[in-house]
């Protein structure tokens, strides 16, 4: 920290976390990023400077610590980089206080119901093709909107179940269903013999991977779908309430689609973000939520060959 200046004495004024990283190396900093740096080394970040530099350097904006976020603000001058760091959690908070989303999307689901209830009963009731060709369009459009609605509004209000399940049965499960629609994918799993069961809430963590695996269905519809799951001993999951190490288990997905193009790599897990025309780029958005509630992880690497994502949750 550097002598205490006026300038100091503004950054300490902004009440919000303020920092100066300089080449990896935090030179200065307020008052309010106090708190925030010791959540950072709570949840195993030690250097926090390298930590916000390669996340800048990479363009990671948001983070996520002990199911908080975070969004990073920075302006470069030469090696220098001054940062806020902004709780998302707390401004979120501060305006579902002003408004009930989750009474908000009710209330616009509620007449899109009776919307679409309507058009059925204009439907039977005409012989006229123009109209049932409007019909049509207008129930699938009133479908298309309470399905985003039930997307965004199931990431505002997870609640966990924990419970203990079969994974075996569980995958089984998963790729019955998406077989129906992807007649010609080939799945195929390589099964750790000392991974049989696993404990989360499996109606949460079925809507995870199943969001993972159509989107591996659709990018490689005629292709082969690899699945591969296993313990992972060499990365651990510090369970603060019990004070001990657990392992983590490992699930690994791999599609042969030619890979996900440069441009948009940095833009897989950005709300609303999709290059499909029927998709409202919630999916994997709401898979990594779900996926960190869990308190694990959600990453993807790819090439020119396919993409591979890998979920780790603590056993």
């Amino acid at each position: 920290m550097h002598n205490y200046s006026h300038e100091q004495e503004f950054f300490d004024f902004l009440e919000i976390p303020f920092c100066v990283v300089d080449n990896g190396k935090i030179e200065q900093y307020n008052n309010s990023s106090e708190n925030i740096f010791s959540i950072f080394k709570a949840s195993g970040i030690s250097d926090i400077g390298s930590f916000l530099y390669q996340n800048i350097l990479n363009q990671r904006k948001l983070i996520t610590l002990n199911q908080e976020k975070y969004f990073l603000k920075f302006k470069a001058f030469g090696n220098k980089h001054y940062i806020v760091i902004i709780n998302l959690t707390d401004i979120f908070s501060e305006y579902s206080s002003f408004i009930d989303i989750g009474l908000f999307l009710h209330e616009v689901k509620n007449p899109l119901t009776v919307i679409d209830g309507t058009v059925q009963v204009l439907k039977n009731k005409t012989d006229n093709d123009y109209t049932s060709k409007c019909s049509d369009i207008i129930s699938n459009e009133c479908k298309r909107l309470k399905d985003f609605i039930d997307d965004f509004g199931s990431i505002l209000d997870i609640k966990l179940n924990r419970e203990e399940f079969y994974i075996l049965d569980f995958f089984k499960e998963m790729m019955d269903s998406l077989k129906i629609l992807f007649n010609d994918v080939t799945f195929t799993c390589e099964i750790a013999s000392d991974l049989k069961l696993i404990t989360g809430d499996r109606g949460y963590l079925y809507k995870a991977f199943y969001n993972i695996l159509k989107n591996a269905c659709e990018a490689n519809p005629a292709g082969e779908i690899k699945i591969i799951y296993t313990v992972d001993s060499t990365i651990k999951y510090k369970d603060s309430e019990k004070n001990r190490l657990s392992s983590m288990a490992k699930f690994i997905i791999i599609d042969q689609a030619g890979g996900i193009p440069r441009e948009i790599q940095d833009k897989m897990f950005i709300p609303f973000f999709t290059t499909k025309s029927k998709g409202n780029g919630l999916g994997l958005v709401i898979a990594k939520e779900i996926i960190e509630r869990h308190k694990g992880r959600l990453a993807f690497s790819t090439n020119n060959i396919g993409t591979v994502f890998t979920v780790f949750l603590p056993l």
